[in-house]
């Protein structure tokens, strides 16, 4: 387990864009990416287009009931509807969400592991701290 990880900058190195290697690192991101696919479509079609054994999904919906993804348009009925995706997957999956009991209800079948992570990056101090989440698979990760 992580705990109290910390995301930070040296002041000497804001960023990494260097312009003297921008051709070889726009060729080395193509390299990584040529067997990517990134769709822009609903979870469902996603699973419906996707899912075979050989297909590894990772699932990051919204938290749920947080003020930070307090959206509305992912509902109770959307995690119910993912957790029923989940439910006929063929493929893998790891699935990272807040914890909540609706969540581990949904869940309760597969392999559901406690992690806390130190959210570091908040303008107040309070909102620095760590917070509860899971880890939920279908396959075992021990």
């Amino acid at each position: 387990m992580v705990s109290n990880q910390k995301c930070s900058r040296s002041g000497k190195d804001r960023n990494r864009l260097r312009l003297e290697q921008i051709e070889s690192d726009i060729k080395d991101a193509y390299s990584r990416l040529t067997k990517v696919t990134v769709e822009n479509k609903s979870f469902e079609d996603i699973f419906r287009i996707y899912d075979s054994t050989e297909t590894f999904f990772y699932l990051d919906s919204p938290y749920r009931n947080t003020k930070q993804y307090a959206t509305g348009k992912f509902t109770d009925e959307h995690y119910t509807l993912l957790a029923n995706c989940c439910k006929n997957a063929k493929g893998k999956w790891l699935y990272t969400i807040n914890d909540d009991e609706l969540i581990r209800e949904l869940f309760k079948d597969f392999n559901i592991i406690d992690h806390k992570v130190y959210y570091s990056v908040c303008k107040t101090e309070n909102g620095r701290q760590e917070f509860g989440e899971l880890i939920i698979t279908n396959y075992d990760i021990a």
